[in-house]
Order: structure tokens, then sequence, then C-alpha cells
């Protein structure tokens, strides 16, 4: 076999002979290299080794862009690994698998998943709200929002089909990408394994005792059983004080004058009229009356006098008869032309809240009153709206007693000390609070 690759005389001139015998060596073990090559290049099947037929700079330029592209693909996939969940996103994920958790116990009880009406807020009752159930089944009397201070999402399913549970995410907005969706698979969880059962405590033996012995549980069981007895008969004796303490009649001529008490003015000068509601009534002449302690008023409609009276002797009121137009009336008295006082009334405009006027204070068993109105953004009020659905929620040691429109009654039970809150809302206005304290 002709070694055609491999240069004997290069060979020879790198291992020279120094005698005959050491040529003979020298040939012979320069035909074994070159069978030895020969036998490898055969059993690679004649391949050679690449050539870099483009330069070194073209493969250098290929090997840098190759690293370019696996650290963009690295940078966009988070560094080669997993999407890093935030803190916030873990709370609302367990919380979404205890809720749906709960659900399915309820379902598994009652045989239904709650209804909108009754919403995710059943699941944390403390007594008997349906038949089978056997709660309750979130500890701590009520469900929590999710990190962002918004409610889970609660849409029952249709026709006894699962519903759907989820968190708004950051964004407070349903329907969006940062939406956090229940696992709908555990709103079957407690069907499919109900080992659960045997743990669960139900509601009717959630009074059981268990002792060392008999006569440590029947000690216990006695102990146990008189408190529930004193706790059952002192919840009865309240629900019929408070029963009671409803009923009781409120006057409502005396609920009118309190009423009219609360909304007039005190101070040395207030006006009786009708700017506020007068749009629409531009060049009209409107009646402005002023009721003061002092001897002499100017009115001023839009910051222009329309002159100053003095108050008759047998009447405490002075009044003008104006043209009508938007904007601001303001009345400033005198006494012994000394100024005492002033008030301002002006044209109200759109519709922007719900104006509150309550009782300041109330002392045990005492009736106190509240009226609603609307108003514009600075606070002035707007025309009455009779058809205006107002709602009144009192919190506290007190009762509502009495609705007659914008206007309610309510009564503080006795013996608590503490603060009433009351608060009015309606469709589509900023809601009003105020505080009642309690009056020693």
């Amino acid at each position: 076999m002709q070694a055609s690759n491999i240069d004997i005389e290069a060979m020879r001139k790198k291992f020279p002979a120094k005698n005959a015998a050491g040529k003979r060596r020298r040939t012979q073990a320069i035909k074994q290299i070159a069978r030895e090559y020969e036998r490898k290049k055969a059993e690679l099947g004649g391949l050679r080794a690449p050539s870099m037929k483009r330069g070194v700079v073209f493969y250098v330029v290929v090997v840098l862009g190759l690293m370019l592209l696996a650290s963009l693909v690295m940078t966009a996939t988070g560094k080669g690994g997993k999407a890093r969940i935030s803190k916030d996103a873990i709370v609302v994920r367990k919380s979404l698998d205890a809720l749906a958790i709960a659900l399915g116990r309820f379902h598994y009880h009652t045989g239904a998943f709650p209804s909108a009406s009754e919403g995710l807020e059943i699941l944390a009752a403390m007594q008997a709200v349906k038949s089978g159930w056997n709660g309750p089944y979130i500890r701590g009397g009520k469900i929590l929002p999710d990190p962002w201070k918004n409610k889970y999402v609660y849409i029952p399913g249709e026709d006894g089909a699962a519903p759907s549970l989820f968190s708004m995410g950051p964004d407070g907005k349903a329907g969006t990408l940062d939406d956090i969706i229940a696992n709908p698979a555990l709103f079957d969880e407690p069907f499919r394994d109900t080992s659960w059962t045997r743990d669960w405590v139900p509601q009717r033996w959630r009074g059981i005792v268990v002792a060392p012995d008999e006569e440590t549980k029947k000690l216990v069981e006695t102990q146990v059983g008189a408190y529930l007895a004193a706790t059952r008969r002192a919840a009865d004796g309240e629900e019929a004080r408070r029963a009671a303490f409803a009923a009781s009649p409120v006057d409502k001529a005396r609920m009118a004058a309190a009423l009219a008490a609360l909304s007039s003015r005190p101070g040395a000068v207030s006006i009786e009229s009708h700017w506020t509601y007068g749009e629409g009534r531009e060049g009209e002449i409107v009646e402005v009356r002023c009721a003061t302690a002092g001897d002499e008023a100017e009115l001023f409609v839009n910051n222009v006098s329309k002159g100053r009276k003095a108050r008759a002797a047998d009447d405490r009121g002075i009044v003008w008869n104006v043209e009508y137009e938007p904007g601001e009336i303001k009345v400033i008295a005198f006494a012994g032309g000394n100024y005492i006082g002033e008030a301002a009334e002006r044209t109200a405009f759109a519709p922007a809240a719900v104006s509150l006027v309550a009782t300041p204070a109330l002392g045990d068993a005492e009736d106190g009153y509240a009226l609603a109105r609307v108003c514009d953004d600075d606070g002035t009020l707007c025309p009455p709206q009779a058809a205006q659905e107002f709602t009144f929620t009192l919190e506290g040691p007190g009762e509502i007693v009495l609705r007659d429109g914008a206007a309610i009654a309510f009564r503080r039970r006795p013996g608590s000390g503490e603060p009433l809150r009351l608060a009015v809302s309606a469709p589509g206005l900023r809601t009003a609070y105020a505080t009642i304290p309690w009056k020693e």
C-alpha cells in the first residue's frame, strides 16, 4: 500500500542513519508508520479534518454572534430559569386554594354552591344558614381581601356547574392578563378525597368534652353546660331587650322638629331663599329674606350690592326682591354700624355627593336623627330629589327605629359608652359618614 501522504525524504532527514543496519531499521519504522496511518484512515472512512476555508476572522465573528444570541434568549426567559412569582401572588394562590376547598366542602354538606346573594361571606358564617350546613368553613368570621385590597370575585355557575373564583390582580380590573384564577379542580377535591370528613368537627358537636377519665369528664361537662346555658340566657335576654328597645315608638312630630333644628343655621345672620335651586329662572324676581340679630344688613349678588336695609322694629326679617342670576348671594349683618356676621348661598352645580346632618352626640337610650341631602362638589345643596334612593347604615350599639324618606331616627342602646357610626349612600354619589359620640 502506497503511503502517499507520508514524506519519506523529510523523515529521513529528521532521523539520519549512521550505518546500514540503522538505515534498515529507520526505513522499516517509517513504513510501519505509513501502514498504521493508512489503516486508521480506512477506519475513519476516508474522513478528513475540516479546513478553515473562510479564515479565522470569519469564525470568530460567528462565535461572537452565537454568544450574543444566547444571552438575549436567556434574558427573555428569565436567565434560563422559571419566571419569578411575587410574594403577593403566592398569598393569593394560597387564599384561592383555601376558598375553593371551602366552597367544595360547603357544596358537600348543603348540596349546592353559595348563591350570588350569599357570596363568599356565607363560608365564614358562625351559625347555621341552610339545611345541611356544618360550618364555618373559613376561620376568622370574615373573608379578607386580596393583597391589593380588592375582594375576591365569586360568580356562581349555572344549573349547578362549578363557580368562577379569581382575584382581579394588581390592576384591580377583571378580565385582564394579571387576573389570578382558582384551580377549578379544587372545587371537587372534597368529593374525590373524603378523608377530611373524619377530622371535621360538626357544629352540633362542638360542645363535646375530651377528658382523661370519666369523673373529670362529668365535672367539665357540668361546668361547660352551665356556662353555655348562661350564655344562651344572656343572648336571649339581649335579643329581647333589643327588640323591645327598637319597637318603642318615635313621635314623627318630634322627629320633624329635631330635623328642622339640625337643618337651621345658627349665628348672627341666616338667609332664606331658593337661590341654590334657581337654575332656569334667569330674569325672574326672587325674594331673599334675611334673619339677623343685628339692626341692618346688606345684600350682594355676585359681589354687586343690592342695597343696605334696616330691620323693622316689629320684625326680625329683612327682605329684598331681586332679579335672579346664577352665582352667589351674600348678606352681611351689622349692629350699631359694626359688622357682626355674614351668610352666603350660591347656585348648585351637578349632584356629586350625599350630604348628611346628624345629631352631634347621644346618651343612653336617647333618640338621634339624621337627614340626607344631595350636594355638588363644593357642598352646596342641590334641589330636593324625592325619588333619590338613600341607603342608611348604622354600626355600633344602636338601631335605626324609624325611616321617613330622606330622614331617619335612631337610638343608642344603654350601657355601652361607644360611638355610633352612620353612613348614607346613593347610586352614583359619594357616600357621607358621621360619627355620633356617646354623651355623658
